[in-house]
């Protein structure tokens, strides 16, 4: 499903991420753990084609998408669910029109699963109305009502309450015994999610 090899990465003259190798089979999930600054997002782009390596191979779902043609990319990244630190919500909608712009799923599924996390008011909400942790939030809901193959997403859990924890980590649990893949990013151990692979950066890889 997801492959790398010796990839290198750097911006000028900083290095920020050398010599990786990971692999990630079909309905895993991978846990990169570090603290800031140690290159978790950019990995996290690399392995969803937002980003290419200086040096190294990088193949998800079997193709080598350093040598892959761009609309090879687009077919690849329509199968990825991403959700980043900064919210992917467009300013102008709101929170179930974000949801719905590239969902997979009925509007009362959508409805349901947002207001399972604590959504279910703000869905008339644009997104300049929500706080931090009900960005992320919607983000994530945006992310998984794709239905993609992969879901991507760098620190989930951030601005988050221990119930709200509980009921993201259930989402993207249920979405991994679906037989889906998961990458996600965290500063520290994830220990409500069911893990298959751990892999820790630090500042000098």
């Amino acid at each position: 499903m997801i492959e790398l090899c010796d990839v290198h990465k750097s911006y000028g003259a900083i290095q920020v991420l050398s010599d990786i190798n990971i692999q990630v089979c079909e309905g895993e999930c991978l846990a990169v753990i570090g603290k800031s600054g140690t290159g978790k997002t950019t990995l996290l782009k690399i392995i969803g084609t937002l980003a290419m390596p200086n040096r190294g191979t990088v193949k998800v779902c079997g193709v080598d998408v350093t040598k892959a043609r761009h609309k090879e990319l687009v077919s690849i990244r329509r199968s990825i669910g991403f959700s980043f630190q900064q919210s992917l919500l467009l300013p102008y909608m709101t929170v179930i029109e974000n949801v719905m712009l590239t969902s997979n799923m009925g509007k009362k599924e959508v409805i349901e699963m947002l207001d399972f996390i604590g959504l279910g008011e703000r869905i008339n909400h644009k997104p300049g109305k929500l706080s931090e942790g009900e960005k992320k939030r919607a983000d994530l809901a945006r992310a998984l009502a794709k239905k993609p193959r992969i879901l991507i997403t760098d620190e989930p859990f951030s601005n988050l309450d221990s119930e709200r924890i509980e009921k993201v980590s259930k989402l993207i649990n249920d979405f991994l015994e679906k037989g889906r893949t998961v990458i996600v990013s965290s500063t520290s151990e994830v220990k409500s999610l069911n893990i298959t692979h751990t892999f820790r950066l630090n500042k000098n890889q």
